[in-house]
């Protein structure tokens, strides 16, 4: 669940306790802890600055929880732009996420009256005030320099929604977010089309949002998903997280900024933005002619004029953000580096944008039109081309008896199957329909059938159809490239094997201008074969 976090901070033999933030994963304090103490001139034997983040637990008979370690150096240079530490329980990457916003400033006495700035300061009461000497306090951070404006949420829905116990189902989920401390904003409980994988294509506003300059301190959105008819009432199934630096406002403001950095002269690393979403030229087999995995007679198909081939899985990136659902889950007494993990229990999708009073940061025409079709649930026409099967994990010996399964929401199809092969020639053409926005993963495995015992999985992918049609590259496409897709095998980190295909998918009322491929391939052809030896 949330936390109700407050940070210890510890100089030398001074510790400073800030203010609780109640009810969080992404507390924002902003508070200033002032220490007067004495340092070496020598900035490396200067003492290090720790960070302890805590969860306050006021029950009775319990005690506050231990979050998490971070350092800071007063070795590096003196300037108090602040930046991102990331958190650790023991020792540097044993915690997998987590981290905090800080920054430090050394000021000499020469510099500024200390005792005169502390006393003309306003402090803060913090958590305890026990571990606080006379010669230090915690004061408020001016206000950050920025705009105020709304932000606008589409809750999508969630997405392989995990109950809280195996023994429980899901009844109606329903989504809380907050911004800061903004009033609460929910969507409606949804069990359609079913409850893990629910819809809900509502806007959520919240208005005078402050939106500071600096996209490092941009706010973050917490996600609480609840389920509703439960013998409780309600019961929190998981806590999310959604940054607002990855929305086009703040992309817009690094964008200007790296266009002046680059004017100056003075570059900085964009590793925060996110990529565009093309397609890398590199990608691409682009030989007429006939490729190493086969696809000889098949260039030559009509179905294959025009029709890139990719070596990868097509990437298609969303417009829509996808944030992960975690629940606290508690480790055995055993464990001595940390009392808790995360467990992820599923996904909720999202649109986020800023909306500005003098009507800046609009959305280009094309991604205003797919976020206006996320609030239209429409049923879908699905066609997957499946060609072949290469360099497959063999389950018998130094072989398998492969068939293909295709299965999307309730509809599954097997192929048959293909004796004593690693590489099977499906060319089949699957018809299937779904709804999106919904429960629309395509899933595709590739089993070992067996005479007798049950049949092996060789290797599976999924693809998110959602995520394809609400993405810019997958409209970009008229003509859909052949793809490689992956196999993997849940057992294994290595890949099992490739599968060739390509999908098309349209909205069932526009079916009609959907082509439909014959890709049964030719007849065999008796041939005569002649060895000349020199």
């Amino acid at each position: 669940g949330a936390l109700d976090g407050y940070v210890k901070i510890t100089v030398g033999s001074t510790t400073l306790i800030s203010s609780v933030k109640n009810d969080t994963r992404n507390p924002a304090w902003y508070e200033t802890m002032i220490f007067d103490t004495t340092l070496p001139r020598d900035k490396d034997k200067r003492p290090e600055i720790i960070m302890q983040i805590w969860d306050r637990d006021e029950g009775i008979g319990e005690s506050d929880d231990f979050v998490g370690n971070a350092i800071l150096r007063l070795d590096e240079d003196d300037g108090k732009t602040p930046y991102w530490n990331k958190l650790f329980y023991q020792e540097p990457g044993d915690i997998k996420c987590g981290e905090i916003l800080a920054g430090v400033e050394v000021i000499e006495e020469d510099e500024v009256d200390m005792e005169e700035a502390l006393d003309d300061s306003e402090s803060t009461p913090s958590a305890s005030n026990e571990e606080i000497p006379s010669a230090a306090k915690v004061m408020k951070m001016a206000k950050r320099k920025g705009r105020v404006g709304n932000v606008e949420v589409i809750a999508l829905g969630c997405r392989s929604l995990k109950a809280t116990s195996s023994f429980l189902s899901i009844k109606k989920p329903f989504v809380v977010c907050r911004i800061g401390d903004s009033e609460e904003c929910k969507t409606k409980p949804s069990n359609r089309p079913r409850p893990e994988f629910c819809n809900y294509s509502e806007t959520l506003l919240f208005e005078n949002v402050d939106l500071p300059d600096d996209d490092d301190q941009a706010p973050f959105l917490d996600i609480k998903v609840f389920d509703k008819g439960t013998i409780a009432g309600k019961t929190l199934l998981g806590t999310g997280s959604f940054w607002l630096g990855n929305s086009a406002y703040y992309r817009e403001i690094r964008s200007k900024r790296s266009q002046t950095l680059a004017r100056s002269g003075r570059g900085r690393s964009q590793s925060g933005t996110e990529e565009i979403d093309i397609w890398s030229n590199e990608e691409y087999d682009d030989d007429d002619g006939a490729d190493e995995n086969g696809l000889d007679w098949v260039s030559q198909a009509p179905y294959m004029k025009n029709r890139q081939v990719i070596m990868s899985e097509m990437k298609c990136k969303p417009v829509f953000s996808v944030v992960k659902l975690f629940r606290g889950k508690k480790l055995s007494a055993k464990s001595e580096t940390q009392k808790y993990e995360l467990e992820e229990i599923g996904r909720f999708h999202l649109f986020a944008r800023v909306i500005l009073p003098d009507g800046s940061a609009k959305l280009d025409a094309r991604t205003e039109r797919i976020v206006n079709a996320m609030k239209d649930r429409q049923k879908f026409r699905v066609r997957l081309y499946a060609l072949e099967s290469m360099d497959l994990t063999a389950k018998d010996g130094k072989t398998s008896d492969p068939f293909l399964r295709v299965k999307l929401a309730n509809a599954k199809h097997d192929t048959e199957k293909q004796l004593k092969t690693l590489h099977p020639e499906f060319y089949e053409r699957f018809d299937m329909t779904c709804k999106i926005p919904g429960d629309s993963m395509l899933h595709v495995e590739v089993w070992d059938w067996d005479r007798f015992g049950s049949n092996d999985l060789i290797g599976s992918a999924v693809i998110d159809l959602e995520s394809r049609w609400f993405s810019n590259s997958w409209h970009e496409h008229e003509i859909k490239p052949v793809e490689h897709i992956s196999l993997m095998h849940p057992s294994s980190s290595q890949q099992q094997g490739q599968l060739q295909l390509w999908l098309d998918m349209v909205p069932l009322k526009g079916e009609k201008a959907l082509e439909k491929w014959d890709i049964t391939p030719p007849p065999p052809a008796d041939f005569e074969i002649r060895c000349v030896i020199w």
